[in-house]
């Protein structure tokens, strides 16, 4: 699903610098988010002789900066609007260790600190004079800080992968220059494995996919 985000990506962008319309205005954005998130582990612990899969899922809080150019683009009769998206996560995990599921005795506590910066397109499948609906997608890299420990194994690793991303928002004008806007968002990352004891203990993997709400306010820029 990564490869085929970024190359519907790749796609819009190259057909966009063929295509572009009259330059949009230039809009910055703000959005506190509530996220669903579900965290896939696996590796193995050496030491226990036990797997590390788990999937839990826990409720996390982040936040989000955009800068946009609102309809920059025109790719056959619809408009598109490039962004470039700044988010923040920090999570922290609890998942299954000694001797692995069903009924483990022993928990990995997981922190997960993320930095993702992406580009996203958007384009508009609804728009009156109050309100406009958007589809999109995006991708990028985000940066994780993870730590691990069970008590008696530990592992850190800071780590840069990929990201994709697909999502609607509802636009709310409330004056000529802002809006509210409304989104959901589904996230997807690739996988970091981390070496517990510096690896003699074996690994802790995770990727994590999330159910992203997010309530904001943009600002159109210039005007």
């Amino acid at each position: 699903m990564l490869r085929t985000t970024l190359k519907t990506l790749t796609l819009c962008l190259g057909l966009g610098g063929a295509t572009t319309a009259h330059a949009g205005d230039a809009y910055f954005g703000f959005d506190a988010i509530a996220a669903l998130s579900t965290t896939d582990f696996g590796g193995f612990n050496n030491l226990g002789g036990f797997s590390n899969n788990d999937t839990p899922n826990d409720t996390i809080s982040g936040v989000a900066l955009r800068f946009g150019m609102r309809d920059q683009w025109t790719i056959g009769n619809r408009s598109v609007t490039p962004e470039i998206e700044f988010t923040w996560f920090d999570d922290t995990i609890t998942s299954a260790s000694f001797p692995g599921l069903p009924t483990p005795f022993f928990f990995y506590t997981t922190s997960v600190e993320s930095y993702r910066l992406g580009v996203n397109l958007w384009t508009p499948f609804h728009q009156d004079e109050l309100w406009r609906a958007e589809l999109g997608a995006g991708a990028g890299a985000v940066h994780r800080k993870i730590s691990t420990t069970d008590t008696v194994v530990a592992g850190r690793k800071d780590d840069t992968k990929l990201y994709g991303q697909v999502g609607m928002r509802f636009l709310r004008k409330v004056s000529a220059n802002s809006s509210l806007s409304l989104s959901t968002i589904y996230s997807f990352t690739d996988k970091t494995s981390v070496p517990l004891d510096g690896g003699p203990s074996g690994n802790l993997s995770l990727k994590t996919n999330r159910l992203e709400i997010g309530l904001g306010y943009q600002v159109t820029l210039g005007k």
